[in-house]
């Protein structure tokens, strides 16, 4: 009998955790990280909360990514807006961009990069929706982001790929390619190859990474800056 319920009660708490690991894995959250030359601040989304609709005041950081915002499912557009006030002195609703959310994505990356406006327009965005789930960009993985404006040539170890502008394919590195290696980027220039980076890379065995190709600092230089994003 103390056997059958000891059985029980294991069947009963690994159903139990069953549930509350299918709860856990169906919430959907995003973060966001932002490029551009605005404060990125003031930028608002609305979901909803336990009472009804809740306005998010999103939190952007420079260089990193912003604290998750959870949500109760996975939608399926987002809309971001500000809220400024007219020659009335009312308060009104400025759209800002929207994006469609991955399908079947359990954590998502939105990355803002703003795109220049004339005078006292509002800041337009386009904004990039990156997959982050552990099953799709985990561990010993890398993605790239090239911001320079202009398609590049990456060496990796032995692989040797083209980096187009805007997000890359996911890079994973197993076995004997996570040990460190050379990270080269170059683009033709007069009939030769120029190198606009190199440095070390290695694979982070815990996390993924983000590798933001940025354009170079000085004008005339062809030295691009490569930030890295946890």
């Amino acid at each position: 009998m103390k056997a059958a319920l000891r059985l029980y009660l294991f069947c009963c708490c690994a159903w139990a955790s069953g549930v509350f690991a299918e709860e856990e894995e169906a919430e959907a959250s995003f973060r966001v990280l932002g490029y551009g030359n605005g404060d990125f601040q003031g930028i608002l989304f609305e979901r909803e909360g336990l009472e009804g609709p809740e306005t998010v005041n999103l939190g952007f950081v420079p260089d990193r990514k912003s604290r998750p915002v959870k949500l109760a499912e996975a939608p399926g557009r987002l809309s971001f807006f500000k809220e400024e006030l007219d020659a009335r002195g009312r308060r009104q609703r400025v759209d800002l961009g929207e994006v469609a959310w991955p399908d079947g994505a359990e954590r998502v990356l939105l990355v803002f990069l703003e795109r220049e406006s004339l005078g006292d327009s509002p800041p337009a965005f386009d904004i990039l929706a990156l997959d982050e789930s552990p099953e799709v960009w985990g561990p010993r993985c890398v993605r790239f982001l090239n911001l320079t404006g202009v398609p590049l040539d990456a060496r990796m170890q032995r692989f040797a790929f083209a980096l187009e502008e805007g997000p890359s394919d996911i890079l994973c590195f197993e076995g004997e390619y996570s040990v460190p290696m050379t990270l080269e980027l170059s683009l033709p220039w007069r009939g030769r190859r120029e190198i606009v980076y190199s440095a070390r890379f290695v694979a982070d065995q815990y996390s993924p990474k983000l590798l933001v190709v940025k354009p170079p600092r000085s004008a005339g230089s062809f030295k691009v800056e490569v930030e890295t994003i946890w």
